[in-house]
């Protein structure tokens, strides 16, 4: 299989490249030089003008299989001090570029024989749980990608593209332990992908669900 990773530089981005490039292609992006195991990357901010551009032009007429859109733009902060630079930098990221990449990769998923877009969002992004403080536009950003999964499932039917949204619990990746270092993650990072991994795997035909993971098991929402 062809597969796309944003935000490749992470801590789920690096365990979920360094899995599947046991039997896949794997592309990813990330602000970062390429690490050693990145075989296709492209070096690239996704804030900049034109990345969803250059991505596409990266990746030209091959097929994906799978679009993880994984990359992430992290604030926290009083809601007091969020500033404008603040929710156009996380809306940009968390929600428009991906966005963009489903709008621009389209064709190459519909040369997929079973093409998937997998969109990465958090629980802080989910009604009714409860919240960490100082993730106001973080969250928000996140709330608005899981809409946008389970509504674009609507049109992406058509061309037999399936779409679900993670929201992920609390896991030791570096970013969240840097921002709440006084708490315990709920999972491990190895944990989530295995999980995100075994649900690709599955040949579900699931699509415009929202899930969740526990500590043995996924909740499909």
């Amino acid at each position: 299989m062809n597969i796309l990773i944003t935000g490749s530089n992470g801590s789920l981005g690096q365990e979920l490249t360094k899995a599947l490039l046991k039997q896949n292609t794997v592309y990813t992006t990330s602000r970062h030089k390429a690490l050693p195991h990145e075989k296709n990357h492209i070096k690239i901010d996704l804030l900049e003008d034109n990345a969803v551009s250059k991505i596409k032009e990266y990746i030209n007429n091959k097929p994906i299989d799978i679009l993880i859109n994984n990359a992430a733009h992290f604030c926290k902060r009083k809601y007091s001090e969020v500033s404008e630079k603040d929710m156009d930098q996380s809306f940009k990221v968390n929600f428009k570029v991906p966005f963009m990449l489903i709008q621009q990769l389209t064709e190459n998923l519909k040369l997929s024989e079973n093409p998937q877009i997998i969109n990465i969002g958090s629980l802080s992004g989910q009604q009714g749980v409860t919240k960490y403080k100082g993730l106001s536009i973080y969250g928000a950003t996140k709330g608005a990608l899981t809409i946008l999964s389970e509504t674009l499932a609507e049109e992406l039917i058509k061309n037999n593209i399936k779409i679900n949204c993670f929201n992920l619990p609390s896991f030791d990746s570096k970013m969240f332990t840097k921002a709440f270092p006084e708490e315990n993650p709920l999972l491990k990072t190895k944990e989530i992908s295995e999980k995100i991994i075994s649900f690709i795997h599955s040949n579900t035909s699931i699509s415009g669900k929202i899930i969740t993971i526990e500590k043995n098991k996924l909740k499909i929402l």
